[in-house]
């Protein structure tokens, strides 16, 4: 089952509706740091955030970043994607990437491509229903900056 939803992009008075869904995903984040870091995003022109809206609110997002790189060709990144539980296996996922399709395309992109948990089956699932293939398993190393 489908349901009826338009895709936009992200905009301030999206907040509280953005909040939920990072949680959601996982990565939990106030609103006034959300509002920081989507200004930053809305400011930068390889990144994209789109919004799947109901029309009674936010059911979903997309964050995209158009990556260069010396050793391949320019591709575009899933940074995120994420779903309301209660508007998943409708469509909307699909129709958000389909809409990173189009994005990448403007920008000349090879491909699309994104990162998933190990532990987030069912979002690799998700991702293979919709033509994506697994290229290579990698370990992500972090070194926090202090001031």
């Amino acid at each position: 089952m489908t349901c009826s939803i338009t895709i936009e992009t992200a905009q301030t008075g999206h907040l509280a509706d953005l909040a939920i869904l990072c949680d959601a995903l996982g990565y939990p984040a106030p609103a006034p740091q959300l509002a920081t870091r989507l200004a930053r995003l809305n400011r930068h022109p390889d990144h994209r955030l789109y919004l799947a809206l109901s029309p009674e609110r936010t059911v979903g997002w997309i964050h995209l970043v158009y990556t260069l790189r010396l050793t391949s060709a320019p591709y575009v990144e899933i940074a995120g994607l994420v779903v309301d539980s209660a508007y998943r296996s409708r469509g909307v996922g699909r129709q958000l990437i389909a809409r990173a399709h189009l994005w990448a395309a403007q920008r000349q992109a090879t491909q699309l491509r994104v990162r998933c948990q190990s532990d987030r089956q069912q979002a690799h699932r998700f991702y293979r229903a919709n033509g994506f293939c697994e290229i290579k398993q990698q370990q992500v190393f972090s070194l926090p900056l202090t001031s």
